[in-house]
């Protein structure tokens, strides 16, 4: 959304990106506090780098989760560096994957629990039929979904907010998320 990517870029500019991710958690903790999330709902948060350099990050993190009592398990940070985290039981996602240079190295050298397809690449699943951009998107979510079960990774598809894009995907068999099911918070 547009005011979302204006807070980003503000904080990217003043270097206040590490404070805008601990304001995310405590708005989080607050909707978890007044409303536990389900047993099967894995919530996905983004985290910038700025905030994995913070001294205590994995020490306040483990805190917001007792605090929160959300298991590990349920949380997923959209991130590349991953290592303490890991060791904490979080889940770690490859977030954008397939917009830009994404590198197909990311896939084999970093341990990923979930890689999460690019809005872009997903939009051309539905590209007129016979067009080249619609076969070739296809044809990079079959090898994803194959590579994935290889390697012990889930494709998730980002920037579902169509029903012919949802149709698709569930006929490819890849797991989704978008305005279609929900506006993020």
């Amino acid at each position: 959304d547009q005011w979302s990517e204006r807070y980003i870029d503000a904080a990217l500019f003043w270097g206040t990106e590490a404070a805008l991710d601990f304001a995310v958690l405590q708005q989080l903790s607050e909707a978890l506090i007044a409303r536990p999330a389900p047993p099967d709902l894995l919530i996905a948060v983004n985290i910038t780098p700025a905030s994995l350099e913070q001294p205590r990050f994995v020490e306040h993190l483990s805190s917001w989760l007792e605090r929160t009592g959300l298991p590990p398990q349920q949380l997923c940070l959209e991130i590349t560096e991953q290592s303490a985290l890991r060791r904490r039981g979080l889940k770690i996602a490859l977030d954008d994957f397939g917009a830009g240079m994404t590198s197909l190295g990311y896939l084999q050298e970093l341990p990923l629990d979930i890689v999460k397809l690019d809005r872009s690449l997903v939009h051309n699943l539905v590209a007129a039929e016979a067009s080249s951009a619609c076969r070739a998107s296809r044809a990079v979510v079959q090898f994803l979904l194959q590579l994935g079960a290889q390697l012990g990774f889930e494709l998730i598809a980002e920037g579902v907010d169509t029903e012919s894009i949802r149709e698709c995907l569930e006929q490819l068999g890849v797991q989704q998320q978008g305005y279609l099911f929900g506006k993020p918070t």
